[in-house]
């Protein structure tokens, strides 16, 4: 039988660490940047920008989708499908849960969101 050697673990020393480099996306593009490079600044600040906003979309997204519900709720309830409003116009879209709100825009057009 062969006889195993000792790591430097089983002979009580530490084992070498290599320093900690970056690393590299699948496009070899560095995955940690420097926050010091006045370069990588204006990505940095982009980056989170661009998360912060993400979140206050989604935080308005489900404002509006729980909105939509009581809409379609209520409408339920005064057993409406369809109504208008000044410049709104809302129908209860038949066989789903979904209401289509439609708003006349100033130059004669429509702008529609969906639930």
């Amino acid at each position: 039988m062969a006889k195993r050697s000792k790591s430097p673990m089983d002979q009580g020393e530490a084992p070498e660490l290599k320093p900690k480099t970056p690393e590299a996306d699948d496009n070899g593009q560095l995955v940690l940047l420097d926050t010091a490079d006045p370069k990588h600044k204006p990505i940095i600040t982009c980056a989170r920008a661009a998360r912060r906003i993400g979140k206050e979309r989604s935080e308005v997204q489900d404002r509006e989708t729980k909105k939509r519900e009581e809409l379609i709720e209520a409408m339920h309830t005064a057993n409406l499908t369809h109504f208008k409003f000044g410049d709104i116009e809302v129908r209860l879209k038949p066989g789903t849960e979904k209401v289509s709100i439609k708003t006349a825009s100033g130059n004669g057009g429509e702008d529609e969101g969906e639930d």
